[in-house]
């Protein structure tokens, strides 16, 4: 094998990644839309779009909790957990989409990448204790309380996500040494 045989195979490779990456990265784009989308749906009618028993109900937009189980003077919490929400969700959405850019122009072991991945483990992790804090907030704001504690995935893929992106953060420094070495 020639060096030439080997940079085809290596722009090969960066294409598909180039490839890929544009395809999240519109999925990004759609998954933003979507999300500013159900969230003003919610905020708007925060206990379905569609009403109980009909056909379409399956399909109806539901929050965790709904205005008549919240206490009287109570009820500014439902749009307030809606719009942290859908922040939370938009910034991560934002740095998956600046990671897949960042893939998308040939830049996969870079200092950003790696600091991307970063944050969106910090933030499953962030998400999935939030959602801890909001079903202890219950007992506070709701009218029959019943928190509803369960530890998904979202944890462990956080903590996992932070591993992946230490490994390759590590794996830059050792790369970036070895340019430096004669």
């Amino acid at each position: 094998m020639n060096a030439n045989e080997i940079s085809l195979k290596t722009k090969l490779h960066l294409n598909r990644i180039r490839l890929v990456a544009r395809f999240f990265k519109w999925i990004c784009v759609i998954g933003f839309g979507a999300t500013i989308l159900l969230a003003a749906i919610a905020l708007i009618k925060p206990d379905g779009i569609f009403p109980a028993g009909s056909f379409y109900s399956g399909a109806a937009i539901k929050s965790d909790f709904s205005n008549q189980d919240i206490k009287p003077g109570w009820g500014w919490v439902s749009p307030f957990f809606w719009i942290v929400w859908t922040v939370f969700g938009l910034l991560e959405i934002w740095f998956f989409y600046r990671l897949f850019e960042n893939l998308e122009r040939g830049i996969i072991f870079g200092r950003k990448n790696t600091f991307y991945i970063r944050v969106i483990g910090c933030w499953m992790i962030a998400q999935s204790l939030g959602g801890i804090v909001f079903e202890f907030s219950k007992i506070i704001w709701a009218k029959s309380p019943n928190p509803n504690i369960n530890i998904d995935g979202t944890l462990l893929s956080g903590i996992f996500i932070l591993l992946v992106a230490w490994i390759m953060d590590e794996g830059r420094k050792i790369q970036e040494e070895q340019e430096l070495t004669v």
